[in-house]
């Protein structure tokens, strides 16, 4: 199993560079790129440049920071291109009404009596965001899900990435009922009625007797009382019990309290109260500590993607590249003759289009992110946003980034920043390009290289197209 060591970053602050680039040389001179496009009568002319050399290969991601995020990810499952991965929710769960006491009375010390215990999984509705997200990224096939107990707290004003490790007490799951199926789009029955899909996983009758001996201390259950009491959860499970070429990686919400653990009770009372069922929820909401953890496995992956990122073997991106959220994979692009339009006099740019166009992998199981976000790098190998992305950082309509699904490309526009390296503003580092939702989704996306599948034929390749005036 290949486990790749990440070190934390912030995204758009600082990266690894993994593998040196090699530059190959042009079959002409670039020194007076584009000259020869220009109207010689035309002292304001318009010319177009699209036969820059641009060299890519694919890198493993960094840690990604995955605090505070909505969806939760949990599940596993084999890509039949980027091989195994994993995906944890840690997350902690409150109280829904302050200082519970599960007691009959204030003078009595009848206790409850526990009916069930059951951790609820709301699926995120996908609806809410514009991005590409699935209920289940992948296959419904059977999972073998473990909750397990926190045996230390996490805090909500505390950093955290996807391989961050947290210690753990036993799985809470009711023996026997660690398999599910998941059913994102089937009604659930819950106590004969149907409500909207959800999971449900039944817990041990033990941690509903600690949470009932709690609350009967003075006042009842307080908050504080309650979080050092039951530290929280990770929800994950254990890919060695299920067939994952058939699973998928399931998104639950984890910030409208409809997630919880649910418990359900009566007290013993005399008739006709006595078979009253009384419910009190635990619920996983915002402002609370929580993040995802990932795990991948690239010994599988397919070849190109392994070569090029584990050995380093960086010729091989000129026809494939790979991207994928959850730490796994993004890309280096470098295009080393820009500083070359500096020796055309006068140059001013309009647009600087890069294109990546989506390979047409056929399974709607898995699909690719809604946007892709590219960063220059310095000299250090350093990530800063481009000034083409300040221009509009939330709708990002300037320096795009967002999947075309009818052309099924991506185009970036950095034309403020090439303008910046003519100026002698700025040096040419290139660029690195990563996915959008990188903590909080499954999705991934295959790229056609600058020489796929012909250099003869660039018309489906990465390419750049560079429009600019003469003044």
């Amino acid at each position: 199993m290949i486990n790749v060591l990440k070190r934390p970053c912030m995204r758009a602050a600082l990266f690894f560079v993994g593998a040196a680039l090699l530059l190959p040389s042009c079959e002409k001179p670039e020194s007076n790129l584009g000259l020869d496009l220009q109207n010689p009568e035309d002292i304001f002319g318009l010319a177009l440049i699209d036969t820059m050399t641009i060299l890519a290969y694919t890198l493993f991601d960094d840690s990604v920071r995955s605090d505070k995020v909505d969806p939760g990810l949990f599940g596993a499952y084999q890509d039949p291109v980027f091989g195994f991965v994993k995906a944890s929710h840690i997350t902690e769960v409150r109280l829904s009404l302050s200082n519970p006491s599960f007691v009959l009375s204030t003078d009595t010390t009848a206790d409850a009596i526990v009916d069930s215990i059951i951790l609820v999984l709301d699926y995120y509705d996908p609806t809410i965001s514009q991005g590409n997200f699935r209920k289940v990224y992948g296959g419904l096939g059977e999972q073998y899900i473990q909750v397990f107990e926190l045996a230390e707290n996490i805090y909500f004003d505390s950093i955290y990435y996807d391989n961050k490790e947290v210690a753990l007490a036993e799985d809470l799951v009711e023996p026997g009922f660690n398999y599910f199926r998941p059913a994102p789009f089937d009604s659930t029955a819950v106590g004969g009625v149907n409500v909207e899909p959800q999971l449900r996983i039944p817990l041990k009758a033990s941690l509903a007797t600690r949470l009932i001996e709690a609350s009967k201390t003075p006042g009842g259950l307080t908050s504080e009382a309650f979080v050092e009491l039951f530290k929280g959860v990770k929800i994950t499970v254990d890919e060695t019990q299920f067939n994952t070429q058939r699973s998928g990686i399931i998104a639950m919400n984890t910030f409208g309290e409809k997630s919880r653990i649910s418990m359900y009770y009566r007290f013993p009372r005399a008739a006709p109260l006595e078979d009253t069922l009384l419910t009190y929820h635990f619920p996983i909401r915002s402002g609370t500590g929580k993040f995802n953890a990932f795990t991948h496995d690239f010994s599988t992956a397919d070849p190109s993607l392994l070569n090029q990122a584990q050995n380093g073997i960086v010729e091989l991106g000129q026809q494939d590249l790979f991207i994928q959220t959850m730490g796994g994979t993004k890309l280096r692009i470098d295009i080393p003759h820009l500083k070359n339009l500096q020796n055309i006099e006068g140059i001013a740019i309009n647009e600087a289009i890069l294109t990546l166009p989506v390979r047409n992998f056929v399974n709607d199981k898995l699909s690719v992110p809604s946007d892709l976000f590219i960063f220059g790098l310095d000299a250090d190998g350093n990530t800063f946003i481009l000034p083409d992305q300040l221009e509009d950082l939330i709708n990002r309509t300037f320096i795009g980034g967002r999947y075309d699904r009818v052309n099924q490309v991506y185009r970036f526009n950095f034309s403020r920043y090439l303008q910046q390296i003519i100026n002698g503003d700025r040096e040419n580092h290139g660029f690195e390009v990563v996915s959008s939702g990188a903590s909080f989704s499954a999705n991934r996306v295959v790229i056609n290289g600058p020489e796929y599948p012909d250099p003869s034929n660039p018309s489906n390749n990465m390419s750049l197209s560079i429009s600019y005036t003469i003044y």
